[in-house]
């Protein structure tokens, strides 16, 4: 009884550690959107779902969603209300602007 509660407060303290280093590594990008392989990490971490759903409607994420990526998402242990979030946050990248060009 002891060994499963010492695990269980083991597995909540790495999941707490987990999550909050996603939250500072989320806080100190600049707000740029979720990358396919950031979000599929961030999944693999086990970091809060509602956590993961709110971060990616305030930032979007960088790709499209397609079987493949939905796919990989499963696989990784994404919820349907994450990869729905993700499929309706696509951020299109920004055109670079060109600077003018001295004559």
């Amino acid at each position: 009884m002891k060994v499963l509660r010492n695990s269980r407060v083991s597995l909540f303290v790495l999941a707490t550690c987990t999550v909050l280093f996603f939250t500072g590594t989320v806080l100190s990008q600049a707000k740029k959107p979720i990358t396919r392989q950031g979000l599929v990490n961030a999944v693999k971490s086990h970091a809060s779902a509602p956590g993961l759903i709110e971060e990616i409607k305030v930032r979007g994420v960088d790709f499209q969603m397609t079987a493949e990526i939905e796919s990989e998402l499963r696989a990784a242990g994404a919820t349907d209300q994450i990869i729905a979030t993700a499929r309706g946050n696509y951020r299109a990248p920004r055109p670079k602007r060109q600077r003018p060009i001295m004559p």
